[in-house]
């Protein structure tokens, strides 16, 4: 079973980024720009953060994407889910706050200790912050690379669900499948096309797997190969 978190030993000062951020507010604050494809292409710091602290971390970090401080209100958590990429952490702001391992029923605990670590998507995992601070965390996505497919079929996957019930659903099948077989060279070109629709190419072998996780999954779901 694989970890969910594993040191880079890339260091940065915790302070110095928290510094020259905005007043930022809970959920997602965005500190980067899409160049191309969301998971494949390089993205850009905003301008205002040129030549600081955080661009010289952002740099050092390898297959660097979208660049995002998370914010956690105290006394919260998320739902489980999975990711398609791997991300980033380094610890800004935190009080009793662990990123948590639901597949080993391990608590990582965040805090500032100005190290940054890297989070394996594929891993079912929540966060929570049981202190009485808001929760900041600097999230930068791992991109994702091309892989080069043998006899590739492209897919096209559509849902008709309500998006918060039957997210997590989707999240908890298709999300850590679609880490491993990135990971694995058996798809390429993943492009979630709206919250109910996402394109990717597969290797023709692995489609009745796929189809399996359909039918586990048990979506209304409608599947186009071509």
């Amino acid at each position: 079973m694989c970890m969910l978190l594993s040191n880079t030993f890339i260091y940065a000062d915790a302070n110095e980024i928290i510094d020259i951020l905005p007043q930022l507010h809970e959920g997602k604050n965005e500190l980067s720009k899409q160049t191309g494809m969301f998971f494949y292409d390089p993205w850009e710091l905003l301008p205002q953060y040129k030549d600081t602290p955080l661009e010289v971390l952002y740099n050092k970090l390898p297959e660097a994407g979208q660049a995002r401080v998370m914010v956690m209100n105290a006394g919260t958590c998320y739902s489980e889910h999975a990711d398609i990429d791997d991300r980033y952490h380094l610890t800004l702001e935190a009080e009793s706050s662990y990123l948590i391992d639901m597949d080993s029923d391990f608590m990582h605990c965040t805090t500032i200790n100005n190290t940054v670590s890297l989070m394996n998507g594929s891993t079912i995992h929540t966060a929570a912050n049981f202190g009485h601070i808001p929760r900041a965390e600097l999230v930068v996505r791992k991109l994702l690379k091309h892989n080069t497919l043998k006899d590739p079929v492209s897919i096209n996957l559509t849902t008709r669900y309500d998006v918060f019930v039957e997210r997590y659903r989707f999240d908890i099948v298709f999300s850590p499948w679609l880490n491993r077989a990135s990971k694995k060279g058996i798809i390429d070109n993943f492009e979630p096309r709206s919250e109910t629709e996402m394109n990717l190419q597969l290797e023709k072998s692995y489609i009745d797997e796929f189809k399996g996780l359909i039918e586990f999954a048990n979506l209304p779901m409608e599947l186009k190969i071509d």
